[in-house]
């Protein structure tokens, strides 16, 4: 589907909290206020909701601050129960979303610079950088039926593939170009091969 809303990019002035929590708070809360705002819309809560992360840190922070809302808005439980018209929400990490599928994905990449307004990061995107990488990312962004919401502290541009050879990495950046520009980037990718 390459209708302007299916894949979109939520820019986040988020940091990496590398060798601490080897996750990313701002990003985390910015995933959390979306989900609460989807929730408690009628608008939108029709749509069920799953969140990816890259690695179990961020998986961890979510659900912390999941918990958190839930306590303050109590008019959201039920949408973390699953009934027979309802598939409940799920946070998830890349190794661990196999055969799950949401209406929408949020996918949080938690990586990313270790400073606010960072302009370089490292390479490294855990489970990504290993063998089998990219069929991780693929089954991630696969699992939604309609639409997926990236969230990142970084865009395209900052993935220097010239510093890694992973094809996931390389992947990677292609979709957040999709994500930041619609299917214009695809048409892109394609001529400058």
């Amino acid at each position: 589907d390459t209708k302007e809303s299916a894949v979109s990019l939520r820019r986040v002035e988020g940091a990496y909290a590398k060798g601490k929590g080897r996750n990313n708070p701002i990003e985390a809360k910015a995933v959390v206020d979306e989900v609460v705002r989807r929730l408690k819309s009628p608008a939108l809560n029709d749509k069920t909701i799953g969140i990816v992360t890259l690695n179990t840190d961020q998986q961890r922070l979510i659900e912390d601050l999941l918990d958190n809302a839930r306590r303050a808005n109590t008019d959201i439980e039920h949408f973390f129960q699953t009934s027979k018209n309802y598939d409940a929400l799920f946070v998830k990490n890349l190794e661990s979303v196999q055969g799950d599928e949401r209406d929408v994905i949020m996918l949080s990449l938690g990586y990313g610079p270790t400073e606010v307004g960072g302009k370089t990061m490292s390479m490294n995107f855990g489970p990504l950088n290993k063998s089998g990488g990219e069929r991780r990312l693929n089954v991630a962004i696969t699992r939604a039926t309609s639409e997926v919401l990236v969230f990142s502290s970084f865009d395209s541009s900052m993935v220097d593939l010239s510093r890694t050879s992973s094809t996931a990495i390389e992947h990677l950046k292609h979709y957040l170009e999709f994500a930041e520009r619609g299917p214009r980037a695809l048409a892109e990718q394609f001529t400058a091969k």
